[in-house]
């Protein structure tokens, strides 16, 4: 004779597991690509060969929320997925990723979005081997664009804030690309506002 508890058993134990493998999913333990719902819509990704071997990726970023950090996620080959080092919960909302060009045949990819009060951040990474370096992570208080400032054919990062003494004014800090990392360039710095003095955003 079955024990009529059986069935309370068995419902019991599938409750417990489907609560341990979403407390699992929760805590990213299965990385970003599982924790994250990543809305793959037409308008959510891009598609572009970031790494310059002849093969197309795709881009997307999953987004976190107060407690989670967000990610630049790739999913390389079209069946293995490649996630960034995270970027911070945005707050902003929705956000697409972007490449930018920085020097002839090198491309970089990350995230480019408003900020409350006005502003801009940048995350930038290359993309090399199948894995992300960093190049920087960027606020401007009054907008960041990526540009190439001085014609070399090399991308900068400019960064605009107030000016203290004249808030009618910006200032301007710019940054450029000394091997894997964007360092600040102080020469470059002291005339930028005026060179390129309509910051935009995203």
């Amino acid at each position: 004779m079955v024990d009529g508890k059986f069935p309370v058993r068995a419902a019991g134990v599938v409750i417990l597991i489907t609560l341990v493998f979403w407390l699992v999913l929760e805590s990213g333990l299965l990385g970003p690509e599982k924790t994250f719902r990543v809305q793959q819509a037409a308008s959510n990704f891009i598609e572009e060969d970031i790494d310059s071997d002849g093969k197309t990726e795709r881009i997307w970023v999953a987004e976190g929320d107060a407690r989670r950090p967000s990610w630049l996620i790739v999913l390389k080959d079209g069946r293995r997925y490649v996630a960034s080092e995270r970027i911070g919960a945005l707050s902003a909302g929705f956000i697409l990723p972007k490449v930018w060009e920085i020097a002839p045949g090198k491309k970089t990819v990350g995230a480019w979005y408003p900020t409350e009060g006005g502003g801009a951040a940048i995350e930038m990474f290359t993309f090399e081997k199948g894995a992300f370096f960093q190049l920087g992570s960027f606020f401007g208080e009054q907008g960041a664009e990526v540009v190439d400032l001085d014609g070399d054919q090399k991308a900068e990062v400019i960064l605009f804030s107030t000016n203290k003494d004249n808030p009618a004014e910006l200032n301007a800090e710019v940054y450029t690309l000394r091997g894997r990392k964007y360092v600040f360039d102080a020469s470059l710095s002291g005339g930028a506002a005026a060179i390129y003095d309509r910051p935009t955003r995203p």
